[in-house]
């Protein structure tokens, strides 16, 4: 019969690591960080066009 200390070495061993946790909350927020400032560029790309053509139109019809 194991004794308790064996037991509870096994169970501490089959516990996730906690370390592995934060890296992958930390990675899935430089992951969404990452996202969200390519959306933001494209964003400011888009909205220089609609500017663009929106100043042009008014100057054709000036």
């Amino acid at each position: 019969m194991p004794c308790k200390a064996r037991i509870a070495a096994r169970d501490r061993e089959w516990s996730p690591p906690r370390i592995a946790w934060r890296s992958l909350l930390l990675a899935d927020w430089l992951l969404f960080g990452l996202v969200y400032i390519c959306f933001l560029a494209q964003l400011e790309r888009w909205s220089a066009t609609v500017r663009d053509r929106i100043f042009v139109n008014l100057l054709v019809v000036a």
